[in-house]
């Protein structure tokens, strides 16, 4: 779910700002809006962390986040009003974090946590170095950023998919 999200959300990142360019947006604005995207975290992310720790439920935040990042992805290329969707991505985007950076601790021994840590930034690693990679070469040969977007809203729902998988096996081995 981690490698899938960085691919989406660092991909984003990425191509936005000459997207809302390409839009008629002046440069600053155009950085503002892509910055939306990190303001849920921002200020959300402890909040979920306390609703963790609370009611539990890890996979279902990371599904719910990737579901929601899905579908504020795809509405951004055909949205007249691009706010609604980015606060929406933003309000998805801080709901994967921090359960993800909790499951360590969970699921592992102490004694295997850095591994655990090692791996989640593997996972990151990963999503960063392909993600943008590949969106741009979709870019480049279609050039469009529909097609963009198509594959980061793939990305994300893929957080989703590998969320739900992980809730099943780990019902199976509980």
């Amino acid at each position: 779910s981690w490698m899938w999200f960085n691919a989406a959300v660092i991909s984003f990142a990425t191509f936005a700002p000459d997207f809302f360019v390409s839009k008629g947006y002046e440069i600053g604005l155009a950085g503002f809006l892509t910055s939306l995207l990190m303001w849920g975290s921002l200020f959300l992310s402890p909040v979920v962390g306390r609703l963790i720790d609370r009611i539990g439920g890890r996979e279902i935040f990371i599904g719910i986040g990737g579901a929601t990042l899905s579908v504020a992805i795809y509405m951004i290329p055909n949205s007249t009003n691009l706010i609604l969707p980015m606060i929406i991505m933003a309000i998805a985007v801080a709901l994967v974090p921090a359960p993800i950076f909790s499951f360590p601790s969970k699921i592992l021994e102490p004694t295997r946590l850095g591994l655990g840590f090692g791996i989640i930034s593997t996972c990151m690693g990963i999503g960063t170095s392909f993600g943008p990679y590949l969106a741009g070469v979709i870019r480049d040969r279609t050039e469009s950023y529909q097609m963009s977007f198509i594959l980061l809203s793939v990305f994300a729902i893929l957080v989703t998919l590998t969320a739900a998988i992980l809730r099943v096996e780990s019902s199976r081995t509980s």
